[in-house]
């Protein structure tokens, strides 16, 4: 395990040394939220796909327990992890719901836009 700057501790101990300076150290915090991501693709979200490119990087790198799926337009029967194979390796929205459980925490990204008959 690494270590990071104690900024609070270093303040008071220096303060308590009377000045002189006294570095603190912690052992460096880990986001331990799971995080299921399932994203919107396709379509009216290819003008998104630059700013979603960002969420999923910056995301990836935040959280240690992160898993993502695609969908098209609105969770329906399936979702998927990879979309240039969609069709072949697509996952049962109902066996989803059981693999993570209320341990993670849920968020959707889409720009909720569809055609009328959906």
């Amino acid at each position: 395990s690494e270590l990071e700057l104690d900024l609070d501790g270093t303040i008071h101990g220096t303060a308590a040394n009377a000045g002189m300076l006294d570095i603190r150290m912690q052992p460096e915090r880990h986001n331990k939220v799971k995080v299921l991501l399932l994203m919107d693709v396709g379509g009216t979200m290819d003008e998104h796909v630059h700013r979603v490119e960002e969420l999923f990087s910056a995301a990836k790198s935040e959280f240690k327990h992160l898993e993502f799926y695609y969908f098209h337009n609105c969770v329906y029967d399936f979702v998927w992890k990879n979309n240039r194979r969609r069709f072949a390796e697509k996952l049962n929205t109902w066996d989803l719901i059981r693999k993570y459980n209320r341990d993670y925490k849920l968020i959707f990204v889409g720009d909720a836009t569809m055609s009328p008959y959906e």
